[in-house]
């Protein structure tokens, strides 16, 4: 799970994620969701949260450089069609806020557009997944779950053009009846919890996350000790039900 990359007062930042990515590239195997499991080889899918403009800006032509693909969760709220909006300016609103208000979505333009998005899904480099409309928390009552779920599901079809089948939860948040009303609309709902997935037939369709940021921003390589951690993890995820 990754979030956004660069930052202007950190140029190494970049160099760094490039490094992590050829790492992940040479030891596993990296898939999108529904893919085939290799035998033998520990997979391992790319996520990336909330369709920053950079993301359009650098890591898709990263996986194009390197021949990979990645799922990017986007919150449809804060997507525009398209604009003329200098990059550097809209590179410099900082995580996470461009996501405080909807007014900085046509002033900065910090997101990914409608027509960028159609270029890197059509490219296939790109899966898209839905990260709500508005990026709520879902298991807020009084949270329009129709509309955050089936509503966001919608537009991203009419907009991309492809069938969307995974759903990312804002802030890794969910509970029994949110997961329910996302598994009528996908098949597949990622959150967080710092665990591997066996499989992609998870009971109940839902699959965690390894928070990988802090991974590439500090040069760690993903070793033994992290994966069994990260299975053990799971397992109990599992057990606890959650």
């Amino acid at each position: 799970m990754y979030h956004k990359i660069s930052a202007s007062s950190e140029p190494d930042r970049l160099l760094a994620f490039r490094e992590h990515l050829i790492d992940l590239k040479n030891r596993f195997s990296i898939i999108t969701p529904g893919d085939p499991i290799p035998h033998g080889k520990l997979a391992v899918c790319l996520t990336f949260d909330d369709a920053y403009y950079d993301f359009y800006h650098y890591v898709y032509p990263l996986l194009q450089e390197l021949n990979i693909k990645a799922v990017l969760a986007i919150p449809t709220a804060y997507i525009i069609e398209n604009t003329e909006m200098n990059p550097a300016e809209r590179l410099a609103v900082p995580y996470p806020d461009g996501l405080s208000t909807y007014a900085s979505v046509r002033q900065h333009v910090p997101f990914c557009t409608w027509t960028e998005l159609r270029e890197m899904v059509n490219s296939k480099y790109v899966y898209p997944a839905s990260h709500s409309h508005t990026h709520a928390n879902l298991c807020d009552s009084t949270t329009h779950l129709n509309a955050e779920i089936a509503g966001a599901k919608a537009l991203l079809e009419a907009q991309l053009h492809i069938p969307i089948d995974t759903f990312v939860y804002p802030y890794g948040k969910m509970n029994t009846a949110v997961h329910q009303a996302v598994r009528q609309q996908h098949r597949f709902g990622l959150r967080i919890g710092a665990g591997l997935n066996f499989n992609w037939n998870a009971p109940k369709g839902l699959l965690y996350r390894v928070n990988a940021d802090p991974l590439w921003i500090h040069r760690k390589k993903i070793t033994t000790r992290f994966l069994f951690k990260a299975g053990i993890n799971g397992i109990l995820n599992r057990l606890r039900g959650k």
